[in-house]
């Protein structure tokens, strides 16, 4: 009873998301489809064509902890932001704030290639002079520990 209450859950949000981001786009190529078969990319974005094998209870679900982990990421960036801001105030140590005062993030936004039809959207983008050590840094935390 719960997997298919929570599998219709899941079929609800990932409906909702749709909504939100491609209604009315359907036409527009996706940059994460980027490297897909040129025949799946026609029949989604010329044709409109229903998907023929939709995603497995199992994958919505392994998908769905991604998304859980992937928005707490992105939460944890935007208290980091917060912080560098002083929009809050606590007692951490914040040692490693300043050794990086000026890096910020920019949480979820959405990139439109007008000329080439794509869109597509970007989860983190870090603006200041140690962009690359910054990623490679939090990855490695995040992954190895």
């Amino acid at each position: 009873m719960f997997e298919k209450i929570y599998h219709e859950y899941l079929l609800y949000k990932n409906e909702q998301n749709r909504r939100d981001r491609y209604e009315g786009k359907e036409s527009w190529y996706h940059a994460s489809g980027a490297g897909f078969c040129s025949r799946k990319l026609y029949f989604e974005s010329v044709e409109k064509a229903e998907p023929t094998n939709p995603v497995n209870k199992s994958a919505m679900r392994k998908m769905a902890l991604g998304t859980v982990l992937h928005e707490d990421i992105q939460n944890a960036l935007i208290y980091y932001n917060n912080i560098k801001k002083d929009n809050i105030n606590n007692n951490i140590n914040k040692d490693y704030i300043v050794e990086h005062t000026d890096v910020t993030f920019d949480i979820e936004g959405e990139i439109e290639l007008k000329e080439f039809n794509v869109r597509g959207y970007y989860d983190v983008v870090s603006k200041g002079s140690d962009n690359i050590g910054l990623f490679v840094l939090l990855w490695k935390e995040l992954m190895v520990g």
